[in-house]
């Protein structure tokens, strides 16, 4: 549908491990490695599923108001990417703990409302905040393999490297 096309280095499983930084999973799901069968027989049948160029979305119920987990799957059945919705308690700060600088920052549709995706490439996990008010909407989990431009490409399109022109002063 949005035409995001998995890059061969997602599907290859004979790629080099992770490095040695802890990686995220979603209730033991990590992706890279985790199949469709394996988030199925994890979560349960998805609320809906929605064919994409090269795979499938899978829908999920996330016990947090409309928003949904979103779990990516590649035309190969791995999981590549889980976007978690988080409460409206969970705090920037808080989340990014032990993280240490983010690897990108990018600014997509909530840029005018202060919140950036602030991704952390090793460990595998991006948040979805506005860090002049801690809010954090979203977490998103990948494979701690993948590459900036791959990351921006596949996962986060529709997301620019600087903000909005109405953003910069």
């Amino acid at each position: 549908k949005d035409g995001r096309v998995l890059p061969p280095s997602l599907t290859d499983t004979t790629r080099p491990a992770p490095s040695s930084l802890p990686s995220f999973m979603y209730k033991d799901l990590l992706p890279g490695a985790a199949t469709e069968n394996q988030v199925i027989a994890a979560l349960g049948n998805p609320i809906r599923k929605e064919a994409e160029t090269a795979g499938a979305t899978l829908v999920y119920p996330s016990g947090i108001g409309v928003r949904p987990v979103l779990i990516l799957v590649d035309s190969a059945g791995t999981a590549t990417l889980i976007r978690e919705p988080l409460s409206e308690t969970t705090i920037f700060t808080a989340a990014s703990q032990g993280l240490g600088e983010p690897d990108l920052v990018l600014y997509g549709h909530f840029a005018q409302l202060g919140y950036r995706l602030f991704v952390y490439l090793p460990h595998g996990v991006a948040l979805l905040a506005n860090p002049e008010t801690q809010d954090t909407r979203e977490r998103w989990y990948f494979p701690p393999d993948t590459g900036a431009d791959v990351f921006r490409r596949v996962f986060a399109p529709g997301f620019e490297t600087s903000p909005p022109p109405e953003d910069q002063e």
